[in-house]
């Protein structure tokens, strides 16, 4: 078990992701590469829905 077990990582970098993922990966946790511009909307409206219901 990796210390990031349970995370899910966006990487937003735009050169050597691959090796980014291995070492997320092993360390546990799930991860997606993304534009910077889609995720910092997504999850701000993520967060705000969260925020809403609770």
């Amino acid at each position: 078990m990796g210390h990031l077990t349970g995370f899910h990582v966006a990487l937003t970098a735009s050169r050597k992701t691959d090796e980014m993922q291995a070492l997320l990966h092993k360390q546990g946790a799930t991860c997606e590469v993304r534009s910077m511009q889609g995720t910092v909307a997504t999850v701000l409206i993520q967060s705000l829905n969260k925020s809403n219901k609770g």
